[in-house]
């Protein structure tokens, strides 16, 4: 294990109440499938008097040959930048105007150290161990059913409600936090994910009962998807309608805890902040339903979540003394 991955497990450890030369740090690799292109190890911090505590680290590929593949250097500046300055700046806002965490948006992983320097070495991010809360993974080849998706539009409700209310009420503040999209600079510099991208959409046109507009777009993308994705994303279009988005929202960066049955999911985190960035908030929602829904869903409770949604986002923007029918109304996110 690199020591700048120990240094960080280390910190992280003392802010947790682990001190002296008697801490045994255990490391271990992460379920290889819970991350696409970074490294997860779980670290088990272990003293004599003290619980076991396990810790998630995550780094960059120490694979040179898959660094340079992926080229995703601006992915992991952007999750620390989410952890060290959106996130709590968004808790500060919501405790400054007196929401209560049980009504704001808290649904994220504890984190004790994020920080990066260079792909190569000294980017690394320490968070709580969710899977320990018995928070745990939807299985990726099931759509949500109502009991996830409902979780999910109110988290994302408030999670977007606090942009809107921010950079109303505090202006510098929000603008000093907003960043670039990494998924299109990722995109525009990186040959091997165009490929990517070029290579489905050529599988996707040999689906079989195709029909002409079905066919039709999907050529049309597959000659301009750079410009097309550009244009979903491009912040000013969506102004001043617009927000810090989580941006890569599907059934993998989700971890649900549940009832004591293990059926009904009683709540939600999100995981894995590396495309976030400001854009249209429809841009979130359109993501996660035709990633993680099917089509019988979508047509039986498009409506419903979409209405839920903007009712919990309306909820805490007034907490937060904005206005929903002023600053985001339900017929400007239906256009959007």
């Amino acid at each position: 294990v690199p020591q700048f991955i120990l240094d960080a497990i280390r910190k992280a450890a003392e802010k947790c109440g682990f001190h002296g030369e008697d801490l045994v740090i255990r490391i271990e690799p992460c379920n290889s499938q819970d991350g696409f292109i970074g490294q997860l190890f779980r670290a088990t911090l272990k003293q004599q008097g003290s619980p076991d505590k396990s810790l998630i680290c995550k780094i960059p590929p120490l694979c040179v040959a898959r660094r340079e593949q992926f080229d995703a250097s601006p992915m992991f500046e952007r999750e620390p930048w989410f952890y060290e300055r959106i996130l709590p700046e968004f808790e500060r806002y919501q405790r400054e105007k007196g929401v209560d965490r049980r009504d704001g948006f808290m649904a994220y992983a504890k984190s004790y150290v994020a920080y990066y320097e260079s792909m190569d070495q000294g980017t690394v991010l320490v968070m709580e161990d969710l899977g320990r809360r018995g928070f745990r993974m939807y299985n990726k080849l099931l759509p949500l059913d109502c009991g996830h998706m409902e979780l999910a539009m109110v988290q994302l409700g408030r999670f977007h409600a606090i942009s809107f209310a921010m950079k109303r009420d505090q202006p510098d503040v929000y603008e000093s936090l907003k960043v670039p999209n990494a998924i299109v600079e990722m995109f525009e510099k990186n040959r091997y994910c165009q490929f990517l991208v070029s290579e489905s959409l050529k599988l996707a046109l040999e689906i079989p009962g195709l029909n002409e507009t079905e066919r039709e777009v999907l050529n049309k993308l597959k000659d301009n998807v750079l410009a097309e994705l550009v244009e979903c994303l491009d912040v000013g279009k969506a102004e001043p309608y617009s927000a810090i988005i989580h941006g890569d929202c599907w059934i993998n960066n989700c971890m649900f805890s549940y009832e004591e049955a293990g059926i009904s999911p009683k709540q939600l985190i999100l995981i894995d902040w590396q495309l976030g960035c400001c854009a249209a908030p429809a841009v979130e929602l359109v993501y996660l339903f035709y990633l993680c829904t099917d089509a019988q869903f979508r047509e039986k409770h498009f409506e419903e979540m979409i209405k839920l949604y903007h009712q919990s986002f309306g909820t805490l923007l007034r907490k937060l003394g904005g206005n929903p029918d002023v600053d985001f109304p339900y017929e400007v996110l239906r256009k959007q």
